[in-house]
Protein backbone atom coordinates (compact mmCIF):
# COMPACT_ATOMS: atom_id res chain seq x y z
CA UNK A 1 0.00 0.00 0.00
CA UNK A 2 1.23 3.69 -1.10
CA UNK A 3 2.36 5.15 2.38
CA UNK A 4 1.83 8.73 3.58
CA UNK A 5 4.63 10.91 4.12
CA UNK A 6 4.76 10.95 8.02
CA UNK A 7 5.24 6.70 7.60
CA UNK A 8 8.46 6.33 5.67
CA UNK A 9 11.75 7.80 6.13
CA UNK A 10 14.16 8.79 3.04
CA UNK A 11 16.47 6.08 3.69
CA UNK A 12 13.33 3.19 3.01
CA UNK A 13 12.63 5.21 -0.17
CA UNK A 14 16.10 5.59 -1.38
CA UNK A 15 16.49 1.25 -1.12
CA UNK A 16 12.94 0.78 -3.11
CA UNK A 17 14.92 3.19 -6.08
CA UNK A 18 18.14 1.12 -5.20
CA UNK A 19 16.20 -2.12 -5.78
CA UNK A 20 15.05 -0.56 -8.88
CA UNK A 21 17.79 0.36 -10.48
CA UNK A 22 19.66 -3.12 -9.79
CA UNK A 23 16.71 -4.49 -11.90
CA UNK A 24 17.98 -2.28 -14.97
CA UNK A 25 20.55 -3.51 -17.06
CA UNK A 26 21.86 -0.69 -18.87
CA UNK A 27 20.28 -0.01 -21.82
CA UNK A 28 20.95 1.46 -25.42
CA UNK A 29 20.72 5.27 -24.85
CA UNK A 30 19.08 4.81 -28.07
CA UNK A 31 16.14 3.05 -26.53
CA UNK A 32 16.17 5.16 -23.77
CA UNK A 33 16.20 8.14 -25.78
CA UNK A 34 12.47 6.52 -28.05
CA UNK A 35 10.72 5.95 -24.93
CA UNK A 36 7.03 7.43 -25.48
CA UNK A 37 7.08 9.84 -22.04
CA UNK A 38 10.86 11.25 -22.85
CA UNK A 39 9.49 11.90 -26.47
CA UNK A 40 6.78 13.77 -25.33
CA UNK A 41 9.11 15.08 -22.13
CA UNK A 42 12.28 16.28 -23.42
CA UNK A 43 11.17 19.09 -26.31
CA UNK A 44 9.39 20.66 -22.80
CA UNK A 45 12.52 20.47 -20.96
CA UNK A 46 14.65 21.50 -23.81
CA UNK A 47 12.15 24.82 -24.67
CA UNK A 48 13.21 26.25 -21.57
CA UNK A 49 17.39 25.72 -21.64
CA UNK A 50 18.84 28.77 -23.00
CA UNK A 51 20.72 28.32 -26.14
CA UNK A 52 24.26 29.21 -24.52
CA UNK A 53 26.65 26.06 -25.44
CA UNK A 54 28.67 27.16 -22.24
CA UNK A 55 26.48 26.73 -19.20
CA UNK A 56 26.91 24.83 -16.18
CA UNK A 57 24.29 22.22 -15.87
CA UNK A 58 23.20 20.28 -12.48
CA UNK A 59 20.95 17.26 -13.13
CA UNK A 60 19.59 16.28 -9.55
CA UNK A 61 18.66 13.05 -8.57
CA UNK A 62 19.25 11.85 -11.89
CA UNK A 63 17.74 7.87 -12.11
CA UNK A 64 18.73 6.84 -15.53
CA UNK A 65 20.29 9.47 -16.45
CA UNK A 66 18.22 10.12 -19.52
CA UNK A 67 17.75 14.28 -19.55
CA UNK A 68 21.29 15.38 -18.30
CA UNK A 69 22.70 12.80 -20.99
CA UNK A 70 20.26 13.87 -23.93
CA UNK A 71 21.03 17.85 -22.55
CA UNK A 72 24.84 16.90 -22.52
CA UNK A 73 24.71 15.49 -26.34
CA UNK A 74 22.56 18.84 -27.52
CA UNK A 75 25.10 21.29 -25.59
CA UNK A 76 27.78 20.02 -26.20
CA UNK A 77 29.78 23.54 -25.20
CA UNK A 78 27.94 22.58 -21.78
CA UNK A 79 29.76 21.09 -18.70
CA UNK A 80 26.65 18.57 -17.47
CA UNK A 81 27.11 16.97 -14.15
CA UNK A 82 24.48 14.40 -13.23
CA UNK A 83 24.01 13.68 -9.53
CA UNK A 84 21.73 10.84 -7.13
CA UNK A 85 22.36 9.39 -4.00
CA UNK A 86 22.42 5.68 -5.46
CA UNK A 87 25.81 4.39 -6.90
CA UNK A 88 23.55 2.10 -8.69
CA UNK A 89 22.06 4.69 -11.19
CA UNK A 90 24.99 6.60 -11.61
CA UNK A 91 26.74 3.42 -12.74
CA UNK A 92 23.68 2.90 -15.38
CA UNK A 93 24.63 6.78 -16.42
CA UNK A 94 28.46 6.32 -16.52
CA UNK A 95 27.87 3.59 -18.97
CA UNK A 96 25.50 5.39 -21.47
CA UNK A 97 27.73 8.42 -21.56
CA UNK A 98 30.71 5.61 -22.47
CA UNK A 99 28.21 4.86 -25.39
CA UNK A 100 27.31 8.25 -26.62
CA UNK A 101 31.50 9.02 -25.80
CA UNK A 102 29.99 12.26 -23.76
CA UNK A 103 32.98 14.11 -23.11
CA UNK A 104 30.95 17.39 -21.10
CA UNK A 105 28.97 15.00 -18.58
CA UNK A 106 30.00 13.73 -14.64
CA UNK A 107 28.50 11.62 -12.52
CA UNK A 108 28.72 12.76 -8.86
CA UNK A 109 27.37 10.99 -6.15
CA UNK A 110 25.02 13.73 -3.96
CA UNK A 111 22.34 13.99 -1.36
CA UNK A 112 20.15 16.69 -2.34
CA UNK A 113 19.28 17.69 1.20
CA UNK A 114 23.47 18.51 1.46
CA UNK A 115 24.86 19.11 -1.67
CA UNK A 116 28.47 19.06 -1.90
CA UNK A 117 28.94 22.59 -4.33
CA UNK A 118 29.83 25.57 -3.20
CA UNK A 119 27.05 28.23 -3.38
CA UNK A 120 25.66 29.73 -6.69
CA UNK A 121 27.97 26.97 -8.95
CA UNK A 122 25.24 26.53 -11.97
CA UNK A 123 23.58 28.65 -14.38
CA UNK A 124 20.36 25.91 -14.89
CA UNK A 125 19.23 23.32 -12.44
CA UNK A 126 17.03 20.22 -13.32
CA UNK A 127 15.27 17.92 -11.44
CA UNK A 128 12.44 15.40 -13.33
CA UNK A 129 10.30 13.83 -11.09
CA UNK A 130 12.52 13.42 -7.96
CA UNK A 131 10.93 16.20 -5.15
CA UNK A 132 7.83 13.71 -5.11
CA UNK A 133 9.55 11.43 -3.43
CA UNK A 134 11.30 13.55 -0.57
CA UNK A 135 8.98 13.83 2.08
CA UNK A 136 11.12 16.94 3.23
CA UNK A 137 11.11 18.18 -0.35
CA UNK A 138 11.16 21.57 0.67
CA UNK A 139 14.39 21.64 1.81
CA UNK A 140 15.91 19.51 -1.45
CA UNK A 141 14.16 22.43 -3.00
CA UNK A 142 16.24 24.83 -0.74
CA UNK A 143 19.64 23.15 -1.69
CA UNK A 144 19.18 23.21 -5.10
CA UNK A 145 18.25 26.93 -4.90
CA UNK A 146 20.90 27.85 -3.02
CA UNK A 147 23.54 26.26 -5.70
CA UNK A 148 21.75 28.69 -8.36
CA UNK A 149 23.99 31.51 -10.03
CA UNK A 150 21.83 34.48 -9.74
CA UNK A 151 19.44 34.73 -12.59
CA UNK A 152 20.08 31.36 -13.30
CA UNK A 153 17.01 28.57 -13.70
CA UNK A 154 15.10 25.73 -12.27
CA UNK A 155 13.37 23.23 -14.13
CA UNK A 156 11.66 20.99 -11.48
CA UNK A 157 8.63 18.29 -12.35
CA UNK A 158 6.70 16.53 -10.43
CA UNK A 159 3.55 14.10 -10.72
CA UNK A 160 0.48 15.86 -11.62
CA UNK A 161 -2.44 15.64 -9.06
CA UNK A 162 -4.85 16.38 -11.63
CA UNK A 163 -3.76 13.49 -13.75
CA UNK A 164 -5.14 9.87 -14.27
CA UNK A 165 -2.20 8.70 -12.88
CA UNK A 166 -3.89 9.86 -8.64
CA UNK A 167 -6.44 7.51 -9.97
CA UNK A 168 -4.34 4.37 -10.40
CA UNK A 169 -2.56 5.26 -6.85
CA UNK A 170 -6.14 5.30 -5.37
CA UNK A 171 -7.29 2.05 -6.77
CA UNK A 172 -3.80 0.25 -5.36
CA UNK A 173 -5.32 1.95 -2.19
CA UNK A 174 -8.55 0.19 -2.22
CA UNK A 175 -7.38 -2.93 -3.58
CA UNK A 176 -5.19 -3.09 -0.83
CA UNK A 177 -1.92 -4.05 -3.40
CA UNK A 178 1.40 -2.04 -2.78
CA UNK A 179 2.49 0.94 -4.69
CA UNK A 180 5.92 0.46 -6.85
CA UNK A 181 7.56 2.67 -4.89
CA UNK A 182 5.58 3.08 -2.03
CA UNK A 183 5.54 6.86 -1.09
CA UNK A 184 4.69 9.54 -3.95
CA UNK A 185 3.10 12.73 -3.57
CA UNK A 186 1.24 14.64 -6.43
CA UNK A 187 1.60 18.01 -6.63
CA UNK A 188 -1.52 20.43 -7.33
CA UNK A 189 0.13 23.59 -9.77
CA UNK A 190 -0.41 26.14 -6.62
CA UNK A 191 1.99 23.07 -4.29
CA UNK A 192 4.51 23.38 -6.96
CA UNK A 193 4.58 27.24 -6.78
CA UNK A 194 4.75 27.45 -3.32
CA UNK A 195 7.74 24.87 -3.64
CA UNK A 196 9.59 27.63 -5.56
CA UNK A 197 8.30 30.73 -3.58
CA UNK A 198 11.64 32.19 -3.43
CA UNK A 199 12.11 32.24 -6.86
CA UNK A 200 10.58 34.20 -9.92
CA UNK A 201 8.48 31.40 -11.70
CA UNK A 202 8.44 32.16 -15.26
CA UNK A 203 6.74 29.22 -16.96
CA UNK A 204 4.43 26.56 -15.73
CA UNK A 205 3.94 23.86 -18.11
CA UNK A 206 3.15 20.25 -18.41
CA UNK A 207 3.39 16.85 -20.70
CA UNK A 208 1.41 13.76 -21.61
CA UNK A 209 -2.02 13.48 -20.12
CA UNK A 210 -2.64 10.02 -21.85
CA UNK A 211 0.49 8.62 -20.17
CA UNK A 212 -1.94 8.25 -16.47
CA UNK A 213 -4.35 6.38 -18.61
CA UNK A 214 -1.87 4.13 -20.13
CA UNK A 215 -0.65 2.87 -16.77
CA UNK A 216 -3.94 1.96 -15.76
CA UNK A 217 -3.78 -0.76 -18.23
CA UNK A 218 -1.95 -3.05 -15.09
CA UNK A 219 -5.45 -2.95 -13.52
CA UNK A 220 -7.50 -3.76 -17.05
CA UNK A 221 -5.92 -3.51 -20.39
CA UNK A 222 -8.91 -1.62 -21.90
CA UNK A 223 -7.30 1.33 -20.43
CA UNK A 224 -4.51 0.44 -23.25
CA UNK A 225 -6.93 1.92 -26.01
CA UNK A 226 -8.62 4.39 -23.60
CA UNK A 227 -4.66 6.13 -23.91
CA UNK A 228 -4.33 6.00 -27.55
CA UNK A 229 -7.77 7.47 -27.68
CA UNK A 230 -6.98 10.19 -24.77
CA UNK A 231 -3.70 10.81 -26.40
CA UNK A 232 -4.88 11.63 -29.76
CA UNK A 233 -7.90 13.90 -28.32
CA UNK A 234 -5.38 16.01 -25.80
CA UNK A 235 -3.29 16.70 -29.19
CA UNK A 236 -6.00 18.17 -30.89
CA UNK A 237 -6.81 20.09 -28.28
CA UNK A 238 -3.82 21.17 -26.90
CA UNK A 239 -3.28 22.33 -30.57
CA UNK A 240 -6.08 24.64 -31.01
CA UNK A 241 -5.57 25.72 -26.69
CA UNK A 242 -1.96 26.94 -26.29
CA UNK A 243 -1.17 23.27 -25.34
CA UNK A 244 -3.87 24.00 -22.03
CA UNK A 245 -4.46 20.41 -21.36
CA UNK A 246 -1.19 19.57 -20.87
CA UNK A 247 -0.39 22.00 -18.97
CA UNK A 248 -3.16 21.60 -16.33
CA UNK A 249 -3.75 17.44 -16.63
CA UNK A 250 -0.13 16.28 -17.62
CA UNK A 251 1.03 13.46 -16.23
CA UNK A 252 3.86 15.38 -14.97
CA UNK A 253 3.43 19.22 -14.65
CA UNK A 254 6.41 21.78 -14.63
CA UNK A 255 7.94 24.48 -12.68
CA UNK A 256 10.45 26.66 -14.71
CA UNK A 257 11.69 29.45 -12.01
CA UNK A 258 14.45 31.86 -12.23
CA UNK A 259 16.86 32.73 -9.26
CA UNK A 260 16.38 36.34 -7.54
CA UNK A 261 17.98 37.27 -3.93
CA UNK A 262 17.84 34.62 -1.92
CA UNK A 263 18.85 34.11 2.15
CA UNK A 264 21.74 32.53 0.35
CA UNK A 265 22.31 36.13 -1.15
CA UNK A 266 22.57 38.00 1.55
CA UNK A 267 22.76 41.96 0.14
CA UNK A 268 22.89 44.09 3.64
CA UNK A 269 26.12 44.34 5.31
CA UNK A 270 27.07 42.34 8.74
CA UNK A 271 24.89 39.36 7.48
CA UNK A 272 25.07 35.97 5.74
CA UNK A 273 24.00 31.92 5.74
CA UNK A 274 25.09 29.36 7.56
CA UNK A 275 23.98 25.30 7.43
CA UNK A 276 23.64 22.81 9.64
CA UNK A 277 23.44 19.27 9.59
CA UNK A 278 20.36 17.15 8.61
CA UNK A 279 19.54 13.93 9.13
CA UNK A 280 16.38 11.90 8.62
CA UNK A 281 15.95 9.57 11.12
CA UNK A 282 12.63 7.97 11.04
CA UNK A 283 10.92 6.79 13.31
CA UNK A 284 12.67 8.62 15.58
CA UNK A 285 12.18 12.37 13.81
CA UNK A 286 14.76 14.59 12.04
CA UNK A 287 18.26 15.54 13.72
CA UNK A 288 20.04 18.40 13.02
CA UNK A 289 23.36 19.45 14.12
CA UNK A 290 25.32 22.70 14.65
CA UNK A 291 29.10 22.26 16.32
CA UNK A 292 30.76 25.67 17.96
CA UNK A 293 33.39 26.94 15.97
CA UNK A 294 32.66 24.78 13.59
CA UNK A 295 29.20 25.18 11.18
CA UNK A 296 28.32 28.44 13.87
CA UNK A 297 31.91 30.10 13.39
CA UNK A 298 32.24 31.18 17.20
CA UNK A 299 32.66 30.08 20.87
CA UNK A 300 28.51 30.00 21.84
CA UNK A 301 28.60 31.73 24.90
CA UNK A 302 24.27 32.02 25.04
CA UNK A 303 21.24 30.49 23.50
CA UNK A 304 18.11 31.50 23.64
CA UNK A 305 14.38 30.57 22.70
CA UNK A 306 11.32 32.29 21.81
CA UNK A 307 7.63 30.23 21.17
CA UNK A 308 3.86 31.03 21.96
CA UNK A 309 3.75 33.54 19.24
CA UNK A 310 0.06 33.31 18.83
CA UNK A 311 -0.31 37.19 17.81
CA UNK A 312 -0.41 37.18 14.40
CA UNK A 313 1.02 41.01 15.05
CA UNK A 314 3.49 40.15 17.14
CA UNK A 315 7.01 41.89 16.28
CA UNK A 316 9.97 41.04 17.90
CA UNK A 317 13.69 42.21 17.65
CA UNK A 318 13.72 46.18 17.05
CA UNK A 319 16.95 46.66 17.88
CA UNK A 320 20.48 46.37 16.77
CA UNK A 321 23.96 45.87 18.26
CA UNK A 322 27.08 47.35 18.66
CA UNK A 323 29.64 44.32 19.46
CA UNK A 324 27.23 40.90 19.41
CA UNK A 325 27.49 38.34 16.88
CA UNK A 326 23.95 36.06 17.03
CA UNK A 327 22.68 33.37 14.57
CA UNK A 328 19.00 33.28 14.14
CA UNK A 329 17.49 30.20 13.43
CA UNK A 330 13.23 28.82 13.03
CA UNK A 331 13.66 25.47 14.20
CA UNK A 332 9.40 25.11 13.51
CA UNK A 333 7.06 27.19 11.77
CA UNK A 334 8.02 30.49 9.87
CA UNK A 335 8.75 33.77 10.17
CA UNK A 336 9.66 36.92 8.57
CA UNK A 337 13.57 38.63 9.32
CA UNK A 338 14.06 42.03 7.87
CA UNK A 339 17.65 43.24 8.22
CA UNK A 340 18.61 46.74 8.13
CA UNK A 341 22.06 47.59 7.93
CA UNK A 342 21.75 51.76 8.19
CA UNK A 343 22.34 52.18 3.93
CA UNK A 344 20.37 48.73 2.97
CA UNK A 345 17.32 46.76 3.87
CA UNK A 346 16.31 42.67 2.79
CA UNK A 347 13.27 40.94 4.17
CA UNK A 348 13.96 37.20 4.41
CA UNK A 349 11.77 34.54 5.13
CA UNK A 350 12.77 31.44 7.82
CA UNK A 351 11.31 28.17 7.29
CA UNK A 352 13.72 25.84 7.22
CA UNK A 353 15.27 24.17 10.66
CA UNK A 354 18.90 23.67 9.13
CA UNK A 355 19.90 27.23 7.84
CA UNK A 356 20.73 29.93 10.03
CA UNK A 357 21.17 33.63 9.48
CA UNK A 358 24.17 36.00 10.80
CA UNK A 359 22.89 38.95 13.10
CA UNK A 360 26.06 40.56 12.89
CA UNK A 361 26.81 43.41 14.62
CA UNK A 362 25.45 47.29 13.36
CA UNK A 363 22.64 45.62 11.77
CA UNK A 364 19.17 46.88 12.72
CA UNK A 365 16.63 43.09 12.73
CA UNK A 366 13.01 42.74 13.09
CA UNK A 367 10.88 39.56 13.27
CA UNK A 368 7.44 39.20 12.61
CA UNK A 369 4.42 37.27 10.41
CA UNK A 370 4.89 34.19 12.88
CA UNK A 371 3.64 30.72 12.05
CA UNK A 372 1.34 29.19 15.20
CA UNK A 373 3.82 26.80 15.67
CA UNK A 374 6.59 29.19 15.16
CA UNK A 375 10.17 28.46 17.43
CA UNK A 376 13.29 30.76 16.96
CA UNK A 377 16.09 29.94 18.52
CA UNK A 378 19.18 31.93 18.57
CA UNK A 379 23.24 31.45 19.35
CA UNK A 380 25.45 34.42 20.69
CA UNK A 381 29.12 34.86 21.30
CA UNK A 382 28.81 36.99 24.19
CA UNK A 383 26.60 36.88 27.32
CA UNK A 384 24.13 39.87 27.60
CA UNK A 385 24.88 43.39 28.20
CA UNK A 386 22.23 46.06 28.02
CA UNK A 387 25.07 48.21 26.87
CA UNK A 388 25.86 46.88 24.05
CA UNK A 389 22.04 47.68 22.32
CA UNK A 390 20.96 50.30 20.35
CA UNK A 391 16.87 49.64 20.74
CA UNK A 392 16.35 53.56 18.93
CA UNK A 393 16.31 53.36 15.23
CA UNK A 394 17.77 56.93 15.22
CA UNK A 395 20.23 56.30 17.35
CA UNK A 396 21.20 53.69 15.16
CA UNK A 397 21.20 55.39 12.17
CA UNK A 398 23.60 57.90 13.99
CA UNK A 399 26.24 55.23 15.27
CA UNK A 400 26.28 53.78 11.82
CA UNK A 401 26.68 57.29 10.73
CA UNK A 402 29.72 57.88 13.19
CA UNK A 403 31.05 54.75 12.70
CA UNK A 404 31.41 55.65 8.55
CA UNK A 405 32.94 59.01 9.51
CA UNK A 406 35.81 57.60 12.00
Amino acid sequence: MWLPANKISQKEINKVWSEEWKKQMPESPKRIFAQRLFLESYPVFKKYISQTQDLKILEVGGGSGRYGLKIAEDFPGSQVIISDILTESLELIKKMAAVLGLANIETRKEDVFNLSFPDESFDLVVCDAVIQYLPNYRWGIDEMIRVLKPNGRIIVTVSNYWNFHSLYKLFKIIFGSKYEYQYEKSFKKNELREALKNMRIIAEDGYYPAYGLFRLKKINFLFKYLGKIFNRITKFLDFFSGRFFSKNFGYKIMAVGEKIFQNSNIIVKNSGVIKLQFFNDYPDGNLVIGEAQRSVPFKIKRIYYINNLENPAAARGKHAHKKLEQYIFCVSGSFSLELDDGNMKQKIVLDNPYRGIRLGPKLWHTMSNFSEDCVILVVADDYYDENDYIRNYEDFLNFIKNDQIQ
